[in-house]
């Protein structure tokens, strides 16, 4: 990848530049990785050569077809699937080409542009695509049966049956009805401009819009590249417009689009951003456009042409991140149907079985997917419509409705665009599985392509291809009927579905009217008329129907009720069904063209040819039948399978196959991770000593450890509640909490050493001259730095020093404060020495003060070196440029700042997250600030119950504390992954902090280092030195998995039992394979505790080491890969492991070594004397061989003897000394003490030999 960069003003975050080199040296392939740090964030531009792929393994296939024609080439690109995964399984890749007149034969191969790519291939196929001459009618008797009632369930019309019966003597002269329809429930809309509706210079095309379409979607006003052209600047004002104005005129609208993963199409300032911080944008934009228009738009196109474009994928590294932009606006909506929108599906067939294996994947997914849209840009009026039914079909399998979303015919004779519109329209509208066509605009005042435009000029004047339109959708295609009322005789109608209004007439007056729908549902209504030529309307009855099989059962309309009043006239609607069934294409269509299509010759001999690869027979994971094809050893993007055929020119065919990925998270299987552990920026909490040791609260301990990477002891290092009395110190609470956190990595700040508001020191000082005082204070200091010496990094040094001058009055001393900074860093120079004060930035009280402190003790020449403004925020109506100008002011010192007590007192949750969401992105990216500390974060554990951030015993966050885990956790924390391969260079930027590097293949970790990152920079180079070519025969998941259960089956047994029953007998929830990493951390740290063997003794140390490598074999082997002894998850399982191990270990319970006795000459002898050994049986001589071979070469377990190989690679061997003397060698491989896995790999193999018996050689 070719990269560009371009610098901005981020200092939060480093670049972390990688790039993939490839060479030779020895011969042997080497994958370089190199890391090199800058100074700003980048913008990268990225060029992809040959590699489309990226995380699990998304090779893209094509199917192609090479034509003979007059001696020359002809290369067609039949199907394409983008984007494959390994999990997707066996993926059908199929489509139609047309072999132009004069072709004679043709080549089909199969091609994935990914070299290393292997694959398996089954069920191939090559027929003829069939013509059908009277497919014009057969879509006009659909028409007839799909779209009016009698055709099926789910037709859009009804038969309408009308009975009138009046009494002798009355006449229905001059009595009609009429049904007009209104609207279609079969929908017609066109894209429109929005700046063009409601505008004055545009108002023929408002008018046009608003009378001849129902359906309508803004084109280009609610693209999010256009919305927020500029970060944080949004503009929805002319689609609001639009949208309101539709509205308002009964125009169904739908939204187009959400995203568009074409890099053109997504706004210029996203590239830069990290994955993480992409979906937080993504994740945004979402709520924020549907806050907008929710209620207002019945369909959103979601990810716009995913299957051409995989900006979103690439660089949010998830292969399914169009699954969760589903997912998140029907979290918000469910209502609005979500739809696939893409092209090259039916003009061409190169996405047309693709689109349908993402929307069966979907499904299969639970993506909330609607419907699937079809863009239907066609750029010539030659249309076969056998080819446009046969695609449509494709696509109907995959069981969703479809849309023709964007209609157009791009011709300039009109009458030819006419045709083809008028053959499109009427294949659209007959088929089964269409819902609805949008016309991607219409006038030539809009259109991108004047040649597509329907109608034309400023008075939007029909060409013939626009008054075909006119003709077929607001003529042919709805119903206007008049009939009759004759007495006796019923009305048989039948009616587009649809909005109707139903005018009853006498004379030419109407005497009746009523709006109705007509539905698959039916339709009940009836009118009754009174008096010889007046009538009046009564209540209508919906949903009363009969089926022509149950006309017994309807109501006898010979005994209509008769009215006591005079005569009336009854008409009832009926409602009938029937099934239409599908024509069957001709026998020829079926005839195979491919030789050996399905494989399952394993002779390629004449049929399939293997061009630059590898093609193999394989009988597991086939399609079909007993046996596929591996396709391996490719070095071009063109290496595959190929078959010749003859073909005759003219003909449409279909090429179909069936293939499934077989290795490979990318082209070379090699990808990287860079994981951010922890921030360079100080994030932290106050914590309550006492809960930090408490058994009680591990919940809140664990909460701790997760989710902050630095702390304060809020209280316990105190000096008024350390030594209440006068020599008696509690230093054992504070200690112990230290302990603790700095066991899970947790750096700790001292709060405070001195507290100079009256009330806050001891109370015992109190009475003591000034020289006391200071003496006091000085074996403050030196004992408190004993028991912390090493442990804090930083110390509030005098805290709220500017709000009370306790100390300044009692020792007499004005600058005590000095000398207090002075004695704490004789003590211990390294730790970090803080003014720590309030009323700083929430007022100005001590804004300016403050910053004057500072610069007054650096010109003392006193250590120090933060100041600590505390941050505590009564109301969330926080002016933010003031917040900034006061920390500003505090900058101008020099000393860099820490928020150190931040919170916000508002029982509002939402209005306290918009504000410390302000708060911490301005501390954040202020230049002068280091860290952010909250003072204490959960409501039980604080004395101030509205700045709570998180609430109840499970420490769930409300929506203050989501937004505080969003920014620290998400938004600024780097989380990067990408695949390399040759001449691939990838730049990404990450925040400042410490990382791990993961190098993976086939997603597993071959590599991994950790770095930091700073501003000065890293580079780290891994060099690899195994070649992918050496491994050329691919394993599938289960082998890995037999091969680690076949190793150690009855540890892993044996572990899962153990851990199983404690479960059971302790009530635990939740199965091992299930449980987060939190629940499983502390399940393993109780299981450690409380385990013993079936006798009820404690295990041996190891024992209990073995239980918990074995339960970590067992989540592996089952696709879980964690790591017990490293990630930090595991922190609190590992130290208790340890403590109980080296409690076992000082009780004397360890393992005892146990060792066989020897035997004797003499014990030898009198087994043969008494006939245990011998060869006078088969039985005899087994056990005679079994101690022999022990004996002779020391095989001790039974295991050992029972793998004795002879014969092949035999273990035995007959040898001859130089002293001319044979001997029986024997060469161990695995034995009980040496499995020849990784611990036992130096171990040197036992070589043993057995002589002949010179003195007695029989």
């Amino acid at each position: 990848m070719v990269v560009k960069t371009h610098s901005s003003n981020d200092k939060r975050m480093r670049g972390i530049k990688t790039q993939a080199l490839r060479f030779k040296n020895d011969g042997i392939p080497v994958y370089g990785l190199g890391l090199e740090g800058h100074f700003y964030t980048h913008d990268i531009d990225m060029d992809v050569l040959k590699i489309t792929q990226y995380f699990e393994s998304p090779p893209k296939g094509f199917y192609f077809a090479r034509t003979e024609l007059h001696r020359k080439t002809v290369y067609q690109k039949v199907a394409e699937q983008p984007m494959q995964q390994l999990k997707f399984g066996w993926t059908e890749i199929s489509g139609n080409f047309h072999a132009p007149n004069g072709t004679t034969s043709a080549t089909v191969f199969l091609e994935i542009v990914d070299v290393d790519i292997d694959f398996l291939m089954d069920s191939a196929s090559l027929q003829i695509l069939p013509h059908d001459p009277h497919w014009s009618s057969k879509a006009h008797h659909r028409i007839q049966t799909l779209r009016k009632a009698p055709v099926t369930v789910k037709s859009y019309h009804v038969i309408i049956m009308m009975y009138c019966r009046l009494a002798p003597g009355q006449s229905a002269h001059g009595v009609y009805v009429e049904f007009m329809q209104q609207k279609s429930s079969f929908p017609f809309g066109t894209a429109v401009h929005a700046d063009h509706l409601g505008n004055p210079s545009y108002q023929a095309y408002t008018d046009f819009v608003l009378k001849n379409f129902e359906w309508a979607v803004i084109a280009n006003k609610l693209k999010w590249k256009g919305v927020e052209h500029i970060k944080g600047h949004t503009n929805y004002t002319l689609a609001l417009n639009a949208i309101q104005l539709l509205e308002s005129h009964g125009i169904n609208m739908r939204g187009h689009n959400m995203f568009w993963g074409k890099d053109k199409f997504v706004p210029s300032w996203i590239p830069a951003m990290s994955p993480s911080n992409i979906v937080h944008e993504m994740q945004a934009h979402v709520r924020d456009i549907m806050s907008h228009t929710q209620g207002k738009l019945l369909h959103w196109d979601v990810n716009n042409e995913n299957l051409h474009g995989d900006f979103f994928e690439r660089h949010t590294t998830d292969p399914d991140i169009t699954h969760k932009m589903f997912q998140w606006i029907h979290s918000i909506d469910p209502s609005i149907k979500l739809f696939l929108n893409d092209y090259s599906v039916l003009p061409v067939s190169t996405m047309t079985t693709a689109i349908r294996n993402q929307a069966q994947n979907f499904i299969k997914s639970q993506v909330p997917i609607g419907n699937i849209g079809l863009q239907s840009h066609f750029y010539t009026t030659d249309i076969d419509i056998d080819v446009l039914k046969y695609r449509l079909d494709k696509v109907a399998e995959a069981g969703l409705k479809i849309w023709a979303t964007e209609l157009t015919v791009d011709a300039a004779d009109e009458h030819k665009k006419a045709a083809a519109l008028e053959n499109l329209l009427t294949m659209f509208f007959s088929h089964p599985a269409v819902e609805g066509v949008i016309l991607w605009h219409f006038w030539d005042g809009s259109n991108w392509h004047q040649n597509e435009a329907l109608f034309n000029g400023p008075g939007i004047t029909p060409n013939a291809a626009g008054q075909k339109y006119l003709d077929l959708v607001h003529g042919s295609w709805r119903s206007h009927i008049k009939r009759r009322l004759d007495q006796d005789h019923p009305v048989n109608v039948t009616m587009f579905k649809g909005d109707y209004v139903m005018h009853v007439r006498q004379h030419g007056h109407v005497i009746h009217q009523e709006n109705f729908t007509v539905d698959s549902t039916g339709k009940d209504l009836t009118v009754h008329l009174t008096g010889a030529d007046q009538c009046a309307s009564l209540p209508t009855n919906v949903g009363t129907y009969c089926w022509p099989s149950m006309k017994h059962q309807c109501p006898n309309l010979n005994d209509l009720q008769r009215s006591k009043e005079g005569r009336r006239a009854n008409m009832r609607l009926v409602i009938t069904f029937s099934v239409f069934l599908g024509v069957l294409f001709p026998s020829k269509a079926e005839v195979e063209l491919l030789k050996n299509a399905d494989f399952e010759s394993s002779s390629f001999s004449g049929n399939w040819h293997c061009s630059d690869c590898r093609m193999t027979v394989h009988t597991e994971n086939k399609y079909h039948g007993s046996q596929c094809v591996m396709i391996s050893n490719r070095h071009h993007d063109w290496s595959g399978v190929r078959q010749s055929v003859v073909l005759e020119g003219g003909q449409w065919y279909v090429a179909k196959a069936y293939i499934r990925l077989a290795n490979g998270a990318s082209a070379t299987g090699i990808s990287i991770e860079l994981k951010q552990q922890k921030h360079s920026f100080g994030f932290g909490a106050g914590v309550v000593a006492s809960m930090m040791t408490d058994t009680h609260q591990v919940a809140y301990q664990d909460f701790v450890y997760k989710h902050f990477e630095w702390a304060v002891i809020v209280n316990a290092l105190k000096w008024r509640l350390m030594e209440w009395t006068k020599g008696h110190i509690n230093f054992d609470r504070p200690v112990n909490a230290i302990k603790v956190l700095q066991a899970h990595g947790i750096k700790i700040r001292g709060h405070n050493m001195f507290w100079g508001v009256d009330g806050h020191s001891p109370a015992w000082l109190q009475g003591m001259t000034p020289a006391e005082y200071i003496t006091e204070m000085k074996l403050h200091v030196q004992q408190v730095i004993s028991h912390t010496r090493g442990t804090l990094e930083h110390w509030d040094v005098n805290n709220e020093n500017q709000h009370g001058d306790y100390f300044e009055r009692h020792t007499g001393d004005p600058d005590i404060t000095a000398k207090m900074f002075q004695w704490i860093h004789s003590q211990e120079p390294g730790v970090k020495l803080f003014i720590n004060e309030y009323n700083v930035i929430t007022n100005s009280q001590c804004t300016t003060a403050t910053r004057n402190q500072a610069i007054q003790l650096l010109n003392m020449s006193i250590p120090v070196s933060f100041v600590g403004i505390q941050g505590h925020f009564h109301s969330s109506d926080i002016n933010i440029d003031v917040v900034k100008y006061r920390l500003d002011k505090v900058a101008e010192a020099g000393l860099k700042i820490w928020i150190t007590e931040l919170t916000v007192s508002e029982n509002d949750a939402n209005k306290k997250a918009v504000a410390l969401e302000n708060l911490m992105t301005l501390f954040f990216s202020h230049p002068a600030v280091e860290g952010i500390m909250l003072w204490g974060f959960w409501d039980g554990a604080i004395h101030n119950a509205p700045a709570k951030l998180f609430e109840g015993p499970n420490l769930t966050p409300n929506a203050a504390g989501q937004v505080y885990l969003d920014l620290v956790e998400k938004s600024w924390k780097t989380d990067y992954s990408q695949t390399i391969s040759p001449h691939t260079h990838l730049s990404t930027t990450g925040f400042l902090g410490d990382y791990v590097l993961n190098v993976k293949r086939d997603g597993h970790v071959i590599h991994q280092e950790p770095f930091s990152v700073d501003q000065s920079g890293k580079h780290v180079t891994v060099h690899l030195t195994e070649s992918a070519e050496r491994f050329f025969i691919p394993l599938q998941e289960r082998d890995v998995q037999e091969l680690v259960m076949n190793s150690k089956p009855i540890k892993m047994r044996w572990a899962v039992s153990d851990f199983n029953s404690w479960k059971n007998a302790r009530g635990w929830e939740g199965e091992l394979l299930t449980m987060s990493n939190e629940s499983l951390n502390l399940a393993l740290k109780f299981f450690i505790l409380e385990v013993h063997n079936k006798s009820g003794k404690e295990y041996y140390p190891n024992t209990i080491y073995e239980l918990i490598i074995s339960l970590q074999h067992y989540l592996r082997v089952n696709k879980r890969f964690v790591s017990f002894l490293d990630d930090t998850e595991f922190n609190t399982m590992r130290e208790v492991l340890d403590a109980k191990m080296k409690s076992l270990s000082k009780q004397g319970i360890k393992l005892k070594r146990r060792q066989a006795d020897i035997i004797s000459i003499d014990q030898e002898n009198i087994m043969w004397q008494k006939g245990i050994l011998g060869a006078d049986s088969p039985k005899r001589l087994l056990e005679t061989l079994l101690y022999s071979l022990g004996l002779k070469f020391a095989l001790r377990a039974a295991q050992e003897h029972k793998n004795l190989r002879v014969g092949e690679n035999s273990q035995l061997t007959i040898k001859t000394s130089p002293n001319n003397v044979r001997y029986l060698e024997y060469k161990e491989e695995v034995s009980k003490c040496n499995s020849g896995g990784l611990t036992h790999r130096k171990v040197e193999p036992k070589v043993t030999r057995a002589y002949g018996n010179l003195l007695q050689p029989e």
